[in-house]
């Protein structure tokens, strides 16, 4: 199994599936149907700092503007932030120590130390997935002072709508912990010693969301690595329940959604789910 792989999945729905036939290339949708008293919007994010992820022009905002809501994946302050530094530390009596030979634990060591600065003191505590998070945000370029999905968070509140999330911190952390620890130490070693082709990839993946291909983020997300229990959780399962919920909140007032890209497309995708939920879906604009 690839466990970098894995991880890459990880970091680009939680923080970011298409058929074989293609659809229209967009990060930003509108929602209407005969029920609507105004349209909602969907648009696909990418949880980067990366100037590429910036790429859109005015009419994004007028259309976060123009509505009352946004939702987000998560509610993303203070109280989120709280709720999940408690997750993020390793069980009582584990250490990373304890989940790598001494050879692995010096080379990840060596490498956290070179790339990710001063929270490489906090690598034996934490879990390793948090470690590999922190690696590969250290792979992509932090041109811009907050992440794409925070940032239209903020301006959000600067539009002052009202601020929601479709998912819970629990919710998603539930998601990461369906990996075991022991597998997130193995997919934290082949990462270290992939670190090369790992930022290639992740250089891909910011070039592939600037153009909007999403096809080409279907095809990554297809990797066998992705079928099986983990690969339902981390996409068809949020799928469900992220359109579902703002389905709910959309037939009571103007939303502007902003989620991961890689939620979007496909027979499972968020598009789809609310298509067969009656509501037409159209892609308003490129981001550049």
């Amino acid at each position: 199994m690839k466990y970098s792989k894995i991880f890459l999945l990880c970091f680009i729905l939680t923080l970011i599936s298409l058929s074989g036939e293609s659809q229209n290339n967009s990060l930003l949708w509108e929602i209407t149907s005969d029920s609507l008293k105004a349209p909602s919007y969907l648009f696909g994010t990418m949880h980067v700092k990366d100037k590429r992820a910036f790429q859109f022009h005015d009419s994004l905002l007028i259309k976060l503007r123009s509505c009352k809501t946004f939702a987000g994946e998560l509610v993303l302050d203070k109280n989120a932030a709280k709720e999940m530094s408690s997750d993020i530390l390793l069980p009582q009596g584990k250490e990373l120590k304890t989940l790598l030979t001494k050879e692995e634990y010096k080379k990840v060591k060596k490498f956290c130390n070179k790339n990710i600065g001063a929270m490489s003191l906090l690598i034996n505590k934490i879990k390793p997935i948090f470690t590999s998070a922190l690696i590969s945000e250290s792979m992509l370029e932090s041109q811009m002072p907050k992440a794409l999905d925070e940032y239209l968070q903020e301006k959000a509140k600067d539009y002052n709508l009202i601020i929601k999330g479709l998912e819970t911190m629990q919710e998603q952390m539930s998601v990461l912990n369906k990996l075991s620890l022991e597998d997130q130490a193995k997919m934290l070693v082949e990462q270290v010693e992939n670190a090369k082709e790992e930022k290639k990839e992740l250089q891909r993946l910011a070039d592939v969301y600037a153009s909007q291909n999403l096809d080409s983020i279907y095809s990554f997300i297809q990797a066998p690595e992705m079928q099986g229990e983990f690969g339902d959780a981390m996409i068809k399962d949020r799928n469900v329940i992220m359109a579902n919920r703002l389905e709910k909140l959309i037939r009571s007032e103007t939303v502007f959604c902003a989620i991961g890209a890689a939620h979007l497309p496909g027979d499972n995708g968020v598009l789809s789910l609310l298509k067969k939920k009656g509501y037409k879906l159209r892609p308003i604009m490129k981001i550049k």
